[in-house]
């Protein structure tokens, strides 16, 4: 997973993401080019309060040395193997 799309779309519109902007707007408008809900062999989900959210990646593909079966980012740009 790459952390460079939510970044380079917070620079695009010239604010950090609000918490109410829309994923599929910034999708729609060519911002960010992660297609809905995966990328390659990863499936993710975010969670968010008013103060705080967590995105997981979900590993699906086929089983292989060394790649993490889940990881997390949140608020904090803290990255996490695991739960």
């Amino acid at each position: 997973m790459t952390s460079q799309p939510l970044p380079r779309a917070s620079a695009a519109i010239g604010s950090p993401i609000p918490s109410t902007f829309p994923i599929d707007d910034l999708r729609a408008s060519g911002d960010i080019s992660m297609p809905k809900n995966s990328r390659g062999p990863y499936e993710y989900s975010a969670d968010y309060t008013d103060n705080s959210f967590r995105i997981t990646a979900t590993y699906n593909g086929p089983p292989a040395s060394g790649v993490p079966k889940m990881f997390t980012i949140d608020e904090s740009m803290n990255l996490r193997e695991g739960q």
